[in-house]
């Protein structure tokens, strides 16, 4: 609590909040003066990450940052450079060890490994100079695996358009990308939208890999399919006069 610059006497609590004063005395809030975020709706101190991170005893620096990948979605990105670099860590260990320690919604969904950070003339990291992922699969171990039928190719066009990635796998885990309960349902709106059925959000917490949700996307359209009549069934395969 410090001194209340407008009123002598009185005191304000300070937040770390920055903002400004309106016309109509109303406050705009504009962002923060620390390095506090907001993750799938928790609060996160980014600094007790790189703590966490720094303790790895072949960790020399860290640096984490929030990238807003798209509407409604802020991801975690953890920039790392090994103290030993003839042993370097991958990110997949690196990921491994802060969600031992953290939970799930302050571990990094993207980890690069650099040899040295950006630095700007007064020789401070500059963090606009960062390189910023693109790929999801340029910061994981997970095998790539290129969608195989309809349904993935359409579940992998759907999750590259929420989560704002460039290219995914079928073992791509929906949440490790920066999934939140918010894109969980926007997914399962746009699965309504393309193949016609209800999905119930808990399978997309469960089944959080496009191989595994296909599969019961694919065991919800063939109880559909069974259910209609075979005009039902013709009239959904129609397109343009043609049978797809």
């Amino acid at each position: 609590f410090l001194p209340n610059p407008f009123k002598e006497g009185e005191r304000m609590y300070q937040t770390g909040d920055q903002g400004y004063f309106r016309e109509d005395g109303s406050i705009k809030f504009v962002g923060r003066r620390d390095h506090q975020v907001k993750i799938r709706g928790m609060r996160v101190e980014l600094q007790e990450i790189e703590i966490v991170l720094l303790k790895h005893a072949n960790i020399k620096e860290a640096i984490v940052v929030v990238q807003e990948a798209a509407d409604d979605l802020k991801r975690l990105v953890a920039y790392v450079i090994s103290t030993d670099s003839t042993q370097p860590l991958s990110p997949e260990e690196v990921r491994e060890y802060v969600r031992e320690r953290l939970p799930n919604y302050m571990v990094p969904s993207f980890i690069l490994m650099l040899e040295s950070f950006p630095l700007n003339a007064n020789g401070k990291v500059d963090r606009q100079q960062l390189p910023s992922p693109t790929s999801a699969r340029e910061y994981t171990e997970v095998e790539l695996v290129q969608p195989e039928g309809p349904v993935e190719e359409a579940l992998v066009e759907i999750w590259i358009d929420i989560l704002g990635v460039a290219s995914l796998s079928t073992l791509d885990n929906f949440f490790d990308l920066g999934g939140h309960s918010l894109t969980a349902t926007q997914l399962v709106s746009h699965i309504r939208r393309h193949f016609g059925i209800e999905l119930p959000l808990w399978v997309v917490f469960t089944k959080s890999t496009i191989k595994a949700l296909a599969l019961e996307v694919e065991e919800r359209l063939t109880e559909k399919i069974n259910s209609m009549t075979e005009q039902e069934v013709l009239d959904l395969l129609m397109k343009d006069g043609k049978i797809l």
